[in-house]
């Protein structure tokens, strides 16, 4: 009976003490915030704390000039990475690292450090650094509480700052976008999309938009047309063709490519021509569409934007009435009623 009442007391005992150390969960005083952006194809994030100024001095002060700072408050700032991006004159691999920054008056330290789990920068071991880089300080509207922005934005580029009291510091990310895109597309290719034509056309038309990578376009493309040919395949074969310089078979290709062309693969090449401002080629395209399909309205529709495009108002209408005379949904009535009468200035 007493080891049973003994046992007892030390579970409650346990307990207790357990209880003890559990604490509530209360209102961080610089609280937790995560920020993130895509840029081109690469995901970044960050995740920080963001201290307050509460009337302190903060540089060389609260934040002493000189000594490594964890850029935010309390765990690590961390920052994270997708795909390979280019910082400084470095290409960062895809990853986590913990941000680090050295203030100075005149110019700051940026790190990354492949530490990003540590509490802060108190357990920073400068052997694990991945960078190094300076930057200049630069004045900024007064921030009470600090803040990391995502400026400049751009498909292959932007510029990551830091914003606290009245300075702003500036960390520029480059991607290199083809190279991120290619590598997706191998990635992909080599998946379920692999089993498809379609993907294949998707990549190669990319590539010839981009003027790249034409070699492993070509057998990209040929394995399209393997798995089954189509217009799309045939057509974009043509393209890569014609931009590798071979225009006998292109122009080959593209007559096999045309024949095989439905209505809805004319209306979106036609499209697709437009997207690149290459009006002349869409116009020929739609206009043959137009010739081949006299009683569709959609074909009519898509001349009747080209021709807006153009700012060429009189056609424009001219399509778009066409459209509308043939045209069987209210929907669509009713817009390219209102178009019209929008480009009649009434």
């Amino acid at each position: 009976m007493k080891k049973i009442v003994f046992y007892v007391f030390i579970a409650i005992a346990g307990i207790i003490t357990a209880h003890a150390q559990q604490r509530l969960k209360t209102p961080d005083a610089s609280p937790r915030a995560v920020v993130e952006q895509t840029v081109g194809m690469t995901e970044i994030r960050v995740t920080y704390y963001r201290p307050a100024v509460h009337e302190r001095i903060i540089w060389g002060d609260l934040v002493p000039y000189g000594e490594v700072w964890r850029a935010g408050a309390n765990e690590n700032t961390t920052v994270s990475f997708s795909t390979p991006v280019i910082i400084g004159d470095r290409e960062i691999p895809p990853g986590t690292y913990g941000l680090h920054m050295i203030p100075m008056r005149d110019k700051w330290t940026i790190i990354l450090n492949r530490d990003h789990k540590a509490w802060g920068s108190f357990f920073y071991n400068e052997n694990h650094d991945v960078i190094r880089f300076n930057v200049e300080p630069e004045n900024s509207a007064f921030q009470e509480r600090l803040l990391y922005t995502f400026d400049g934005i751009e498909s292959d580029r932007v510029t990551l700052a830091l914003k606290w009291e009245k300075i702003r510091i500036p960390i520029p990310i480059r991607v290199d976008l083809h190279a991120t895109v290619l590598a997706g597309f191998r990635d992909e290719l080599t998946n379920v999309s692999g089993f498809f034509p379609e993907p294949y056309v998707q990549a190669v038309n990319y590539c010839v938009r981009n003027k790249i990578n034409y070699d492993e376009a070509l057998r990209w493309i040929d394995h399209s047309i393997e798995l089954q040919e189509s217009f799309a395949n045939l057509n974009a074969k043509s393209r890569l063709l014609a931009a590798m310089g071979k225009n006998k078979e292109a122009d080959s290709l593209n007559a096999r490519a045309m024949y095989l062309a439905t209505e809805v693969d004319l209306n979106n090449l036609g499209y697709s021509l437009m997207g690149e401002n290459n009006f002349k080629e869409a116009l020929a395209i739609f206009q043959k569409n137009a010739k081949e399909h006299p009683t569709s309205w959609n074909v009519f529709d898509s001349l009747g934007e080209l021709y807006e495009r153009m700012n060429d108002k009189k056609a424009a209408i001219e399509n778009y009435r066409k459209a509308l005379s043939l045209v069987k949904d209210g929907r669509n009535k009713q817009r390219l009623s209102e178009t019209i009468k929008k480009l009649s200035g009434r």
